[in-house]
């Protein structure tokens, strides 16, 4: 391009020839920068969202942490609290089991220190204390088979072969002054401590029902020590008799009509006949 200066010399420039842009292609530009307006305007409001979020959860997680310090807290001082307890507090040993407490008599001299040490209240309350955790409370009407679970606990049944209530033996049910035997009577403290074992499960048992089954114990001594122990042993409860209801009376009154009408037809054929 030739331009001429202000004193008179003539230079040259370089030009950029410009096509001309028509209205379509200015409205598509238009468009496009209105549509990346619109996304950037969509991107700025999702960041703000995100934020928003953000903050949220790092307010939840303040309260969070805010909660489980103050538990943590409130567990520290009741494991102080319980560690101060400990130190202050005698643990009591842990209670022995009857096993440890009690063996059962095998020949009189065991039943004599058996004897001698129920005397003792301090052991009795011991002994008592281990049947009723081994066997439970409350057990009102099963006095019974309280008696059979802890009876072998007192005492060995090949010794109870050698005992009797009165010391006397007996032969085909009469005395037979041939054997002494030990007379389980005469031990009193013993009796009374196997009552109060008992009595630790079902207070409803009676002194007069002890005596009943530790007799009924040494009578039968030979066939419970033949007897084999499967099971936990318990007393015998007799079933109920049931009471029949009106059907079964409605036809057993039938039935016997029926066998009467019978035998007076055979009775009037028999009178034919003859």
């Amino acid at each position: 391009m030739e331009v001429v200066d202000s004193d008179g010399e003539v230079c040259f420039e370089h030009g950029y020839a410009v096509k001309d842009v028509d209205d379509s292609s200015w409205k598509s530009l238009f468009g496009m920068l209105s549509m990346i307006s619109n996304r950037i305007a969509y991107i700025r409001m999702l960041l703000v969202d995100i934020d928003k979020r953000i903050k949220e959860c790092e307010e939840e997680q303040d309260t969070r942490t805010s909660i489980i310090r103050s538990k943590i807290q409130l567990y520290k001082s009741k494991v102080d609290m319980l560690r101060h307890m400990l130190d202050t507090t005698e643990i009591e040993a842990v209670a022995p089991p009857i096993t440890a407490l009690i063996k059962p008599a095998k020949r009189k001299e065991d039943l004599d220190e058996l004897e001698d040490k129920a005397k003792d209240k301090q052991y009795s309350t011991l002994i008592t204390q281990a049947v009723g955790r081994l066997l439970g409370f409350n057990r009102q009407g099963e006095g019974a088979s309280v008696c059979h679970q802890i009876v072998d606990y007192f005492f060995d049944r090949q010794f109870l072969i050698e005992c009797s209530w009165s010391g006397e033996s007996r032969h085909l049910g009469r005395p037979y002054r041939g054997i002494r035997k030990i007379a389980l009577s005469s031990y009193k403290h013993v009796i009374e401590l196997f009552h109060a074992c008992v009595c630790v499960s079902d207070d409803t048992f009676t002194q007069n029902q002890c005596v009943k089954f530790l007799r009924l114990c040494l009578q039968y001594s030979t066939i419970r020590v033949k007897a084999k122990r499967k099971r936990k042993p318990v007393a015998r409860r007799c079933k109920p008799k049931k009471n029949p209801t009106s059907e079964d009376l409605a036809v057993k009154v039938l039935v016997e009509n029926q066998l009467q009408r019978l035998q007076t037809v055979a009775g009037n054929i028999t009178l034919n006949t003859t």
